[in-house]
């Protein structure tokens, strides 16, 4: 089976990015009716999820057994070039949380 090509910037358009009460609500009625849970509950559950991943320290790891690992990880600052201009901007240090999907979903 050949892989079809996508452009890059076909995938970029793709994505949406939503606020984390709109992914909370979304991902919970999309859970709940698959699960058959109630969507309250599986609110409670995806802003715990919420919680713990915004609580936890430099370095520390988040596994979902197969899911993946949350990872919290600080990024050091760096010179970047503004795309309008050219000129240089310094990008101040930004902690994030990296995302590293498992094997088990990886092979699907």
């Amino acid at each position: 089976m050949k892989k079809k090509s996508v452009d890059v910037d076909e995938k970029v358009k793709k994505v949406k990015k939503v606020k984390k009460v709109e992914a909370v609500e979304l991902g919970a009625a999309e859970l709940a009716s698959k699960c058959e849970m109630s969507e309250k509950d599986m609110k409670k559950i995806f802003k715990s999820l919420v919680e713990t991943l915004e609580t936890m320290s430099v370095g520390s790891k988040f596994q979902i057994h197969k899911l993946g690992t949350f990872i919290k990880r600080k990024r050091a600052p760096r010179m970047a070039r503004n795309p309008y201009s050219g000129g240089k901007v310094e990008v101040p240090a930004k902690v994030g949380i990296k995302f590293k999907l498992s094997n088990t979903l990886k092979d699907l």
